[in-house]
């Protein structure tokens, strides 16, 4: 009984272990994109209005 009281205690310790890692990895994901989304809003806000190719602008004759 003992011995199996140890072994489901390193298993949990083994889980909160891992459960940290997991969190500290998402959060700097999480952060990243945070990053990633305001680095697309400041291009798109540089670039401005984009202007429709000629070739978009111009409808097929079936149209």
């Amino acid at each position: 009984m003992e011995n199996r009281l140890t072994d489901l205690e390193i298993k949990v310790s083994y889980l909160e272990r891992n459960l940290s890692e997991l969190d500290d990895v998402l959060r700097t994901l999480f952060d990243e994109v945070r990053r990633l989304q305001s680095e697309i809003v400041t291009l798109n806000e540089q670039a401005g209005p984009t202007e429709k190719s000629s070739l978009e602008a111009e409808k097929p004759p079936h149209y």
